[in-house]
Order: structure tokens, then sequence, then C-alpha cells
């Protein structure tokens, strides 16, 4: 893991080497009814088209005893994106329909959850013909889940759909935006949102994107015993080392009748990335332990689901030392979910760690790799993947990442920190904590170096609005009669 030391006397120097291709911008795109494109399909009148319906809605009811159920359609139009660039963030935002709807206002979770999903369109249709017979085909590879809800005029505001949109910037002759559709298409249950054709403007569904324009550069990590650092540790044995066992596995099991837990850690050596990059991809694939492991061969969900948590390490430990009881602390922000198995001998290609590996891009000091745990700590379960150690080298575990340097940034800092901003990340609100100095100058500067904002201080905690900006990163420096220190804000 790489780390940063930098020591000097000498006042914050920010200098900025701007690459010139590549530059952030967040497009914005809530259409109307005019330049929208979007319509509800429905199987009580399988061949009638609803093109003007004010409600973006996925429903499954009855009417006078007759079952019915809608999805919905939408597509943006991404063709302002230009072809070169790389989408870091993409949020979709519904609002309630504030009228009366399917089974009164707003939502309905009647008879059970009205969860939703999120699916990439895959083939073409006409809004103005589109019907639920000659409806579309839609993927669940990178489907978005929309939560049940938990009141009838709920909004969801920034659904994460990054992945899917990647998917339709990617592969647009296969793209024609998002089918919205019951988890469980069973009556009494209804999404009421307005629709691109609702009255008021800021009601219609909204889409933001964020992307850079320029070439992202990847790499591999995929390391052996001799260079990766991974271990075991168990309770049952808690003051053992396992550093060089060829399981990364998570479990709770039984051992003649002693109950037992096992957690896995593994770092990857991050060094090559440039500290200041902004992560677009991190991927983790974990393969199956083909030879008996704990439970028998592979994976064992015998009392329940071995579903796991990804969690990032955020304190220091040694491969060749650590135990369960030396075992090192983790933080379960931006912690990654791997669903329960479906098979004993199943691979997890592809878990999207990308928040996690730009926490640990972000925070070199306090991030030492992954801890794998089961969500449920109860025997008879257990995950059991091949770890660095195994013998085969392509069911080792592996680490794809992708990364932009949009920013070179050399720093020499002074021995002592004349501010803090917090929090950081932020959506909205940072608060300025000034250090040793009674008052000063702030600045905020977007990744060209130009100053975008300038307040005087005159208090030791004071707060700036930034909910206006667009996301992505900016430098927040501060000058004082005596002293001027520069720090990196991430706004997502």
């Amino acid at each position: 893991m790489k780390r940063i030391l930098v020591s000097s006397f000498l006042l914050a120097l920010f200098i900025f080497n701007i690459n010139k291709s590549i530059s952030q911008d967040t497009l914005i795109l809530q259409p109307s009814g005019v330049d929208g494109k979007d319509a509800s399909i429905g199987d009580w009148n399988p061949s009638a088209n609803y093109a003007g319906d004010s409600l973006f809605k996925a429903f499954a009811w009855t009417f006078s005893g007759t079952e019915a159920k809608v999805r919905s359609l939408i597509d943006f139009d991404l063709s302002s994106i230009p072809a070169n660039s790389i989408i870091t963030k993409a949020v979709l935002s519904l609002y309630h329909y504030p009228y009366p709807g399917v089974g009164g206002v707003g939502h309905s979770t009647l008879s059970g959850s009205n969860a939703c999903f999120l699916q990439r369109i895959i083939s073409d249709w006409d809004e103005n013909t589109v019907t639920w017979d000659s409806q579309p085909s839609a993927t669940t590879h990178n489907q978005a889940e929309i939560p049940q809800s938990t009141s009838p005029t709920q909004d969801y505001l920034d659904i994460d759909v990054t992945s899917l949109v990647r998917d339709m910037f990617d592969n647009p002759s296969t793209s024609f935006g998002f089918m919205m559709r019951l988890v469980t298409e069973e009556f009494w249950r209804s999404m009421n949102f307005a629709s691109s054709d609702f009255s008021i403007s800021s009601y219609r569904p909204k889409l933001e994107i964020v992307y850079y324009e320029g070439t992202d550069t990847c790499i591999t990590l995929q390391p052996d015993a001799t260079i990766g650092k991974d271990a075991s540790i168990g309770d049952w044995n808690p003051s053992a080392n396992y550093a060089g066992d060829s399981l990364f596995k998570a479990f709770a099991w039984t051992f003649s009748g002693t109950e037992a837990k096992v957690r896995s850690l593994i770092d990857f050596d991050l060094s090559s990335i440039p500290a200041n990059s902004i992560i677009t991809k991190a991927v983790l694939s974990l393969y199956h332990y083909p030879y008996p492991g704990v439970g028998g061969v592979g994976h064992s969900t015998l009392s329940g689901s071995n579903a796991c948590f990804l969690q990032r390490i955020i304190s220091d430990w040694e491969e060749n030392t650590v135990s369960w009881n030396s075992q090192p602390l983790t933080t379960t922000l931006n912690e990654v979910y791997i669903p329960q198995s479906i098979s004993p001998t199943q691979d997890y290609p592809d878990i999207n760690v990308t928040s996690l590996v730009q926490d640990m891009i972000d925070n070199p000091s306090t991030s030492y790799g992954f801890m794998m745990r089961l969500v449920t700590e109860e025997y008879w379960r257990s995950m059991n993947f091949a770890s660095s150690d195994f013998s085969i080298s392509n069911y080792r575990p592996k680490l794809e990442i992708c990364y932009l340097i949009s920013v070179s940034i050399n720093t020499i800092s002074s021995v002592n920190n004349i501010f803090k901003i917090y929090p950081n990340p932020t959506n909205d609100i940072i608060y300025i904590e000034l250090n040793k100095i009674e008052d000063a100058t702030v600045e905020i500067l977007n990744i060209y170096g130009q100053t975008i904002f300038r307040k005087d201080i005159k208090k030791r905690i004071d707060q700036v609005n930034i909910s206006g900006y667009p996301n992505g990163m900016y430098i927040v420096r501060l000058k004082s009669a005596q002293n001027q220190q520069s720090k990196r804000l991430i706004k997502y």
C-alpha cells in the first residue's frame, strides 16, 4: 500500500499540471413531454399504447377482479457525451406522483414489498406505438434495485445507475433506456412517480451524469504467495497465525462441538496508482476453492445464507503475525455485499469495489486492504475461495482497476495543519476549522486551478455550501497573514 510522507517547514504549495485531454463535465437531463421519451405498458390492455401517461409507474393490481401488471419505459438522450468519455457517476432521481394514482396517492405496499428493478432495455421501441405485446427486451445485467417505499409520498433521489449508464454508453446499439418493473409482480403493490409528461417540471425524472473526456489507465493485480499479502484468522485458536492458508475464506462452523468463526484479510499493492487519481472502475474476482474445504468442496449454506461483506481495513496488520486477537479494525463505509452462493463451486467475478478502492486511494494512511466476513456468523455457513497462496495461478484473487489522473499535485507541506475541512467527501456543506490562526481567506479551486469561490473567515469554525457545484475533485486553499495551506476536497 502506498504511503506518502512529506516533511518540510515550507509553506504548502500546489502546482497544477493539467492534462488538457481530460476534463470533468456534468450532464443533467430532465426532459419534458415534448423532448422526452417514456411510456407505460400494461397487460390488462396489451395492445394499447400509453405514451402520454403522466405517471412513471410499476404496479400489480386488480380492477373489478381482473389482475393487471404495469411496467414503465424511459430513454434519455446521451448523445451529447463525447465518444471518448469515461462515466464516473450516474444517478437517477424519481419523484412521487402527488395526485391520486394506482392505489391512491403515491406508492402502495398493501400486500408486500413494492421494490422495483431498473433494467437496461436492449431492443428498440417507439414511444407512440409501444405496448405490452410489443414491449422491448431488457437485461438483468447490472440492474439497479429501488428498495421498498417507506411512505406513500417518498421521493427516490440519486439512485445509483452508474453501471447501467456505462453499459448504455459503451453499447449504444443495444441500449434504449430503462425499464422499471416490480421485483415481485403480485397485487396489490405499486410505485407511482411523475413522468416526463407531468405538468410540474421539477417532478419529472432526472438523470445526472458525471464524465471525463480522455483515456483511463487500467491495471490488473493478481499476486502470488511471494508478493501477495493475505491471511485468515479464526477465533477457535485466537492467537494463531495462518499466513500461508491456501483458502481465502469466511465461515462459521463447529468442530467436535466447538463453535468457530473465520475471517480473511487481503491487501493489494496500489502504489503504482497516483495519489490524486479518480477510480473509474475497480472489480475484484474471487474463485471457488476446488478441493475439499470447510464443509466439503466450495461454499456451504447448510444452515442459511453465506452472504459476506467486504470491508476496508483501516489499521495496519502484518501478514506473518496477524491473528484473531490482533485483527485490524475495519469500517462499514462503502462496504460491499457478496450475495449468497447458488452453488458450491460458484465463482464471483467482477465484484464492484470501486468506492472501496477510491477510499483506499484517498486515505492511504488508513487503508490496508479488504476483510471478508460472513454477514451472519452462525454455523454452518462458509465461503471458500482460493487465496494468493493457492498453487493454481488463475484461481488467485484478482483486482482490476481503471483510473484517471485529472490533476497532478506536488505538495510541500508545513509541519502544522492550519485548518481542517469536514466532512470530506461531502455533497453539500463543508465546515472549515481554523487551527492556531484567527482569521484567513478560503478559496476553492476547480481541477483547472481556477478560483470559483472566495470568502474571508473571521471565526474558528465556518461553513461553506458547495451543493451547487458539479461533482468531482476541488482544492480548498486557506491563506492567512503568516501561512497558507491547500487540501483536496471530493464532492459526490
